[in-house]
């Protein structure tokens, strides 16, 4: 995605967000977003301000789980997968990444 476009995308989910703050689909739209830029501590902020407003959100506790795994915060992301898990306890990526927290591994498994 070129930078015009990605600004253009980040706008919309920006006003998404203030149009609609108590849905969680315009922060996890625009978390998504700044991951694929590799700015996972805004991605992180914009989980968080979705949070803020709907703390039962799954998938934004997922996504905010990935974030803080990226930037080696393990504590943060074990916090987000375990409230993912009592949420909906049988969410596969949500074991994974604890599994990962506490092996210390990569999210993507290794190829053999």
């Amino acid at each position: 995605m070129d930078d015009a476009r990605w600004e253009d995308a980040r706008t919309d989910f920006e006003t998404a967000c203030r149009v609609e703050p108590d849905s969680p689909m315009g922060y996890q739209y625009l978390g998504n977003l700044l991951v694929t830029r590799g700015r996972s501590r805004d991605a992180l902020a914009a989980y968080a301000r979705g949070l803020a407003r709907v703390p039962d959100s799954p998938d934004l506790h997922y996504n905010a789980a990935v974030a803080a795994y990226k930037l080696g915060d393990r504590a943060l992301a074990r916090a987000h997968a375990e409230a993912v898990l009592r949420l909906q306890p049988d969410h596969p990526q949500a074991r994974l990444i604890l599994a990962r927290v506490d092996s210390r591994g990569s999210l993507v498994p290794s190829k053999p």
